[in-house]
């Protein structure tokens, strides 16, 4: 009976471990329109359903690694890369032997204004004297 129960055991771990060779890899670069490496761009893998099921960082070379989950249908697959100053790209997945490499294109992005108003009180100093108006503490938290 106990031999059953270890050869059960053995072969079921067997199985929770041949699960992870099957796990597939898609490898590649991203550069910019000048062939530069980008470093630290991000590198989703979305299903079908547009929701991600890998995500990763490309390297200070541009290269990356994505680890596609077992057990994941390996269809209908998107590799999508954004960084900071890049137009967004997607490629679809067919081929994992292959590389999927990126080109992107830089982006200009105005930002709004942004005004900051500073209503803290003020203080000065002047050699060993602190010179300050009242009426800026006269909330208790400002005590």
């Amino acid at each position: 009976m106990n031999k059953e129960i270890g050869s059960a055991f053995a072969f079921v771990l067997g199985l929770l471990f041949s699960v992870g060779g099957f796990a597939q890899t898609i490898k590649g670069t991203v550069t910019d329109s000048t062939g530069t490496p980008v470093s630290y761009a991000n590198i989703s893998l979305k299903n079908g359903s547009n929701l991600i099921i890998a995500y990763t960082i490309s390297n200070n070379k541009g290269e990356y690694t994505l680890q596609i989950p077992a057990g994941q249908a390996n269809t209908n697959l998107l590799a999508e890369v954004t960084c900071m100053g890049f137009k967004k790209q997607s490629k679809p997945v067919a081929d994992f032997s292959a590389p999927v490499d990126f080109k992107l294109f830089s982006s200009v992005s105005q930002l709004q204004t942004v005004n900051v108003k500073d209503k803290r009180p003020w203080l000065k100093t002047s050699g060993d004297t602190l010179s300050y108006k009242v009426s800026d503490f006269s909330n208790p938290q400002d005590r």
